[in-house]
């Protein structure tokens, strides 16, 4: 997969002189949603990186395993080269919000794991650090590795982790920019599952269904929500929620 460094980044300057190679040495894409920097931006010392990520197959030096929506986490660990992994946090967190995919980290590094929107942050894996930050170019599958990511909702309420009061539950995803998207939402507890059918994009930016299930007392549910449409199917993200006695 070709790509073309963000000119925005003096830290990318290595992979603007370095030829182009012939497979993929970018460990990670991803559409990130927000950067949070602990214990604050001024003295960084970790990293959650909010968003959906895709991450190089190891066995295979240009494929991309599906998307994942929820955030990594990482800290610099021993490295000696601590100003640029510092310099890529700060572009990172730049870069949050916009809806380009971007790729960073190196493919043979141990890139850590995307981890569920409800898990605590704990045991930071350490940083990636490979040939800069970078941007999917038009050759190759780089629009289409793009497209799968951009595919992936926003769930919004419940959000991950909420404790919501029994009964009737309204569900909320954030629309995607493909304004012919349908929204495709399930919910499921033990031994109790209803899914929607394709739904219409909300006008609002958001779109919502309230399923005929109603939530019990005690139990942890799981609610997913995707895109459709002619001819593609996205991939689900996944929340999880408890109810309160």
């Amino acid at each position: 997969m070709a790509r073309a460094p963000l000119a925005l980044f003096v830290a990318c300057a290595v992979v603007a002189a370095a030829p182009a190679p012939t497979s993929d040495p970018v460990g990670i894409y991803a559409v990130i949603d927000r950067v949070v920097l602990e214990p604050n931006a001024d003295a960084p010392q970790r990293i959650q990186i909010w968003g959906v990520f895709s991450f190089a197959d190891q066995r295979a030096p240009d494929a991309y395993f599906a998307p994942e929506r929820g955030y990594l986490y990482y800290t610099f660990g021993q490295t000696p080269k601590l100003q640029a992994v510092l310099a890529e946090w700060s572009d990172l967190r730049a870069l949050a919000g916009q809806p380009r995919a971007i790729g960073f980290g190196a493919r043979y590094a141990s890139l850590g794991r995307v981890r569920r929107p409800e898990e605590p942050a704990a045991n930071a894996d350490t940083y990636p650090l490979g040939f800069g930050i970078v941007r999917l170019a038009a050759a190759h599958d780089g629009p289409a590795v793009e497209r799968r990511l951009q595919q992936v909702p926003l769930p919004t309420a419940p959000a991950a982790g909420a404790t919501v009061p029994p009964g009737a539950i309204e569900l909320v995803a954030r629309n995607i920019a493909n304004a012919s998207a349908r929204y495709v939402f399930e919910i499921e507890t033990e031994g109790a599952r209803e899914a929607s059918p394709p739904i219409e994009p909300g006008t609002d930016g958001r779109t919502r269904w309230t399923p005929e299930l109603r939530l019990r007392a005690g139990q942890t549910y799981t609610w997913r929500v995707r895109t459709t449409g002619t001819g593609w199917t996205g991939e689900p993200a996944v929340m999880r929620f408890t109810v309160g006695r």
